[in-house]
C-alpha cells in the first residue's frame, strides 16, 4: 500500500466533522450521496449539446422577421430560456439534458434577435441611418452583460463573453490613426489584468470562472493577428507586437514566482534561469511563445486541463508563424531551429541533473 494512503471513510469523516461541531451530518450524507447519484455529462457530449444549440438557435432566428423584431418579442425569448432553465432542476439526466438544450437555444436565438434589434436603433442615433461599427458590439455587450448573473449556464457564459471581446477587437482594428493603437494597447492591457485577477485571486467566485476563459481566448485572439503579419498587413505598420511581449513576459515571470509560492523564490537559480529565458523570449518579440507557455505552466499548476491543452496546441502554431516571419534565408532558420532545440535539450538536462524536472521538488 503507497505510504500515504488512508483507510477513512465518508462515514468516519462525517463522524469526525460532526464532534468537532463542524458540521450537521444529515446534510452533508445528502450532498455525497447526491453527487454520487448524479455525474455530470462528459466533456465531448457538452460540446455536441452546444453545437446542436447553436443549430436549433440560427433556425429559430429565421423564423422571426430579418429587418426588425419586437424588443419585447427577444426578453420574452429570453425569459422563456431562462424558465426552461429552472424547469431542468439539478438532475444530469435525460430531462435535464433536452431542457438546457433547448434553455441554451431560446437564449442564444434571444440574444441574437436582440443584438440585431437595439444595434439597428443605435446605428440610427450614432451615424444617422448610416452603418455605425459600435453599434451592435454595444447591443450585445449591453444584453450580455444583463443575462450574465441571471443566467447561469458557463457555455453560454463563456461564448457571448468571447463574441463580445471578439468584436471589441474587429471595432478597434476598424478605427484609425494613433487612436487604434492607443485602443489596442489598453484593450490588451485591461484583458491581460482581468484574466490574471479572475484566475489567481483566491476570493473570486467561481461564476466569473467562464468570463476569465473567454478573455484567455481573447488574448489567444489578439497575439494571433499579432504574429499573423500577413493577415493583418494594413495594421501591422502602426501596431508592434513589443507592447505585448512585455505585458506577457513581466505576467510570465509573476507566475513563476506564484506558482512556486512567493515571488521571493524567483531568486532561486532555477527560477532565474527561466526568468532570464523568458526575458529573451520578450526581446525576441515573440507574445504567442509567451502566452502558450503562461497556459501551459498555469494548467499544469492547477490541474487545469483545457488551459494546459490550449497552450499545447499553441505552441506548435506561434512558433512556425515565428520562423515563417524571420527575414532569414531557410538555411539560417534552420541553423536557428536546430540552436533553438539544442537550448531545450541543454535546459532539459541541466533540470535532470538539479532534480528539478520532479513534481513536488522544491525549488528553494
Amino acid at each position: 500500500m503507497p505510504e500515504y494512503a488512508t483507510r477513512h471513510s465518508a462515514a468516519d469523516l462525517l463522524a469526525a466533522l460532526r464532534d468537532k461541531g463542524l458540521a450537521r451530518e444529515e446534510g452533508l450524507a445528502a450532498f455525497i450521496v447526491q453527487q454520487r447519484r448524479e455525474k455530470p455529462p462528459p466533456l465531448y457530449l457538452n460540446i455536441l449539446i452546444t453545437i446542436g444549440a447553436l443549430l436549433a438557435a440560427l433556425c429559430l432566428v429565421s423564423i422571426f422577421p430579418k429587418e426588425n423584431t419586437p424588443v419585447v418579442v427577444t426578453l420574452a425569448l429570453i425569459a422563456s430560456a431562462a424558465w426552461l432553465q429552472g424547469k431542468a432542476g439539478d438532475s444530469h439526466g435525460l430531462k435535464y439534458t433536452l431542457l438546457m438544450q433547448s434553455s441554451l437555444a431560446v437564449m442564444i436565438a434571444g440574444k441574437l434577435l436582440f443584438t440585431g434589434t437595439v444595434g439597428r436603433t443605435l446605428t440610427h442615433y450614432l451615424s444617422d441611418y448610416s452603418y455605425h461599427p459600435w453599434s451592435y458590439t454595444l447591443a450585445l455587450l449591453m444584453i450580455t452583460a444583463l443575462t450574465y448573473p441571471l443566467y447561469r449556464v458557463p457555455v453560454d457564459r463563456f461564448l457571448f463573453s468571447f463574441i463580445v471581446l471578439c468584436f471589441l477587437l474587429f471595432n478597434i482594428l476598424e478605427d484609425s490613426g494613433q487612436r487604434r493603437i492607443l485602443l489596442f494597447y489598453g484593450f490588451f492591457l485591461l484583458q491581460f489584468a482581468m484574466a490574471s485577477v479572475l484566475l489567481t485571486h483566491r476570493k473570486i467566485k467561481s461564476d466569473y470562472i467562464p468570463l476569465a476563459y473567454a478573455l484567455v481566448f481573447s488574448l489567444c485572439v489578439n497575439v494571433l493577428f499579432l504574429a499573423s503579419g500577413e493577415l493583418a498587413s494594413k495594421n501591422m505598420a502602426v501596431i508592434s507586437p513589443h507592447f505585448a511581449s512585455l505585458i506577457l513576459t513581466g505576467g510570465l515571470i509573476a507566475l513563476f514566482g506564484w506558482v512556486a509560492g512567493d515571488l521571493a523564490k524567483l531568486k532561486t537559480e532555477p527560477l532565474a534561469l527561466a526568468s532570464a529565458g523568458a526575458a529573451l523570449l520578450g526581446l525576441m518579440s515573440a507574445p504567442g511563445i509567451l502566452l502558450a507557455i503562461m497556459l501551459m505552466v498555469f494548467g499544469h499548476a492547477r490541474h487545469d486541463r483545457p488551459l494546459l491543452a490550449t497552450g499545447a496546441m499553441l505552441i506548435p502554431v506561434f512558433l512556425f508563424l515565428y520562423y515563417y516571419q524571420l527575414d532569414l534565408s531557410l538555411l539560417q532558420k534552420s541553423a536557428a531551429l536546430a540552436g533553438s532545440g539544442a537550448l531545450l535539450l541543454a535546459g532539459r538536462c541541466y533540470l535532470r541533473r538539479g532534480g528539478w524536472d520532479k513534481d513536488g521538488k522544491p525549488c528553494a
